[in-house]
């Protein structure tokens, strides 16, 4: 517990899928957070036997590091896993209790977890912060626009640093969003939506580093992300079209 009824604890969430060399490289960095009350959460996306054998099958190598498979393969960028394990912080969550989204081809600094919980309790512990992230090229949030401002590709999931009781009102948001590249910016309008305090920390220094390891390294960008997408949906209008077509056909 913390030392004080007004620190922050923190749910470190972390989606994988078969990348046991950077999940490594991510549980080292966790472990070496200065700031001492946090409990990880590793979830991989569907069965693997490799998983299951070197981490649910033996001791964790920190006790506050937990880690499960789901039942099966979603393909959603680590959506699923996130969404499930908000839902289990928020089940027992206390006012002070902040969900990061880490993921595990990111790199966070060890006085992360200090910074930000220093950052919340100075700027009265809104329900949405936006830390620094350094990126290629620069920072996100972009440190020259306002938060109303904020759109597609400013906000990446480790930017975000979530209360948990929070969790109700972006649920019901993201169950109306397919698109699961929209992850980040939909938390980010969930919980401005909801009438919730948000606050970007400009000032502050950036918390780690986005390695870009998978492949949405477009959301670097807005008018990258906005073009990604755009292309992604001509290609699905067309998939659909030629299975129409071939279907007519044999008809």
């Amino acid at each position: 517990m913390s030392e004080s009824s007004r620190s922050a604890v923190f749910h470190v969430i972390t989606p994988t899928f078969r990348r046991s060399s950077v999940l490594r490289r991510f549980i080292s960095a966790l472990r070496k957070q200065s700031y001492p009350d946090w409990t990880g959460y590793v979830i991989h996306d569907g069965p693997n036997a490799t998983f299951q054998q070197d981490y649910c099958g033996r001791p964790s190598p920190d006790a506050r590091i937990h880690f499960s498979l789901t039942e099966k393969r979603t393909g959603d960028m680590g959506n699923s896993q996130r969404m499930q394990a908000l839902h289990a912080a928020a089940a027992h969550a206390g006012p002070y209790d902040y969900c990061v989204l880490w993921d595990d081809d990111n790199y966070f600094f060890p006085h992360a977890l200090a910074s930000i919980a220093e950052t919340l309790e100075l700027t009265g512990f809104p329900d949405l912060l936006l830390v620094p992230l350094k990126v290629r090229g620069g920072v996100l949030p972009p440190p020259d626009k306002p938060v109303s401002n904020l759109d597609l590709g400013d906000v990446d999931a480790g930017c975000l640093v979530l209360r948990a009781a929070c969790y109700d009102s972006i649920r019901q948001r993201l169950t109306e969003v397919e698109d699961c590249y929209l992850f980040e910016i939909e938390v980010f309008r969930a919980v401005r939506a909801g009438g919730g305090a948000v606050v970007s920390a400009y000032a502050m220094a950036p918390v780690g580093e986005y390695d870009g390891l998978h492949y949405p390294q477009v959301l670097v960008s807005r008018p990258r992300a906005q073009w990604f997408l755009y292309w992604r949906r001509v290609g699905k209008a067309l998939e659909k079209i030629f299975v129409r077509g071939a279907a007519v056909g044999k008809a």
